[in-house]
């Protein structure tokens, strides 16, 4: 995906690469107050995971809030390097001291689910707005893959509210009952608690979308809210369905894809997309990555 992106790009005999940094200094005469509110979003996206990390994992070990911040970073620098994030299971639970610690996959896999589902619920009625209001798009096939998309959501819903007779009778599977001790903690979490949790997903949600909206104004791409907020779940739903390494490639993608509707400048859209990623994604995964180290460091000397 990142190797399709890159000869979308290419179409031009120059490369956009070196006017980013020309351009961001360029708007930042008139809309530096956009990109200092976007840096000031970072922490606030993060706190609200490592919030939701450390109310999860609770029933393992409790654990402060600084360490479940820094159990979250740890899981980002895992996962840039990993195809759809799949090292954050280990960035996390290796932050933990318990001898359980394994048990707390099931606890990740409830947050990015979560924060999943979250994403699929917007990015449905995204691509509903899209398909019958952007694109004119009303024929039977398109009504058939509508009605599956909200379809998927109710099917969503419905593991949300029945998990544990699912997992009961997962465990009566010999396919799955030995796979019981990764996900056994999922039992004990009430349906209250996985509110809460898709609670601070959403607000997790509202955070990094709204920074993304800021960004495509700050590079210039405004128009109706609506006609945005659309964009930014169409691309943040495709991010999360299709996997990615370094987590680059399907945004950018998906972006320049729906901008291009409306004929917006793909270098804009692209900067936009760049500069998100390395804000929410680059920076923390070094600050990840200097905790790994840290820690290490520390217990070789102790």
């Amino acid at each position: 995906m990142t190797t399709a992106m890159y000869y979308l790009l290419m179409d031009k005999k120059e490369n956009m690469a070196p006017h980013y940094h020309t351009e961001l200094l360029k708007q930042w005469t008139n809309n530096k107050w956009m990109l200092v509110a976007v840096v000031m979003l970072f922490p606030l996206n993060w706190a609200c995971e490592a919030l939701k990390w450390k109310f999860l994992i609770e029933k393992i070990e409790k654990i402060s809030f600084t360490k479940a911040y820094a159990g979250v970073l740890s899981g980002v620098s895992f996962g840039f390097f990993t195809p759809h994030n799949i090292g954050d299971y280990i960035g996390r639970i290796s932050q933990l001291a318990s001898p359980e610690r394994i048990r707390g996959i099931g606890a990740v896999f409830l947050s990015r689910i979560a924060q999943f589902y979250i994403t699929l619920y917007f990015g449905t009625i995204a691509l509903v707005y899209a398909l019958y209001n952007l694109l004119n798009m009303k024929t039977t096939h398109d009504y058939i893959f509508i009605f599956f998309i909200v379809l998927t959501n109710v099917v969503f819903i419905l593991v949300f509210v029945y998990y544990k007779e699912i997992l009961n009778t997962l465990d009566k599977i010999q396919l799955f009952n030995r796979f019981s001790r990764y996900y056994s903690i999922l039992k004990h979490y009430s349906l209250s608690k996985i509110n809460f949790v898709l609670l601070l997903s959403f607000t997790r949600y509202c955070i990094f979308s709204t920074q993304y909206y800021l960004l495509l104004n700050y590079f210039g791409i405004k128009d109706h809210p609506i006609i945005l907020a659309g964009g930014i779940a169409f691309i943040f739903l495709a991010k999360s369905v299709l996997p990615t390494m370094f987590d680059l490639g399907v945004r950018e993608l998906s972006a320049i894809t729906y901008f291009s509707i409306f004929s917006y400048p793909k270098e804009s859209v692209l900067y936009a997309s760049l500069t998100l990623w390395l804000v929410n994604i680059v920076v923390p995964a070094l600050i990840g990555m200097f905790l790994i180290f840290k820690i290490r460091i520390f217990k070789s000397l102790t």
